[in-house]
């Protein structure tokens, strides 16, 4: 998924509704990948449980060109076609979104683990 498919499909969601991922998790907003600081991840969110609107808005900011901090360092800039993980803050697991949908009243981010299809240098 490229951060503007994540932000095109939030948009898609009811903008007062919780995110949480499949697990139960909270999800955060958006940080640099441990992997490479050029990508973003969705981490887990230990404070507060944040809406479809409260996300959106920080993924649009980061699309759009706010200064993202790698994870030792370094200031990156985003796109929309900035490729998007789901692997919690200084984590590379090669967790990535497979999907946002709406189920009761939640909004949920599914995930899968590509790291079998990676090729490891």
């Amino acid at each position: 998924m490229r951060l503007k498919e994540y932000v095109d499909t939030l948009s898609l969601m009811p903008l007062k509704m919780p995110v949480k991922f499949a697990n139960g998790d909270n999800v955060g907003p958006l940080t640099t990948w441990r992997g490479d600081y050029r990508k973003v991840t969705i981490p887990v969110c230990d404070y507060t449980v944040m809406s479809v609107a409260e996300l959106l808005v920080d993924a649009a900011e980061v699309m759009n060109g706010r200064e993202m901090i790698g994870y030792k360092g370094g200031e990156f800039y985003m796109n929309e076609n900035t490729p998007v993980y789901a692997d919690d803050y200084g984590q590379c697991t090669y967790e990535v979104p497979a999907g946002i949908v709406v189920a009761g009243d939640t909004v949920i981010i599914a995930t899968y683990n590509v790291a079998e299809y990676v090729e490891w240098m």
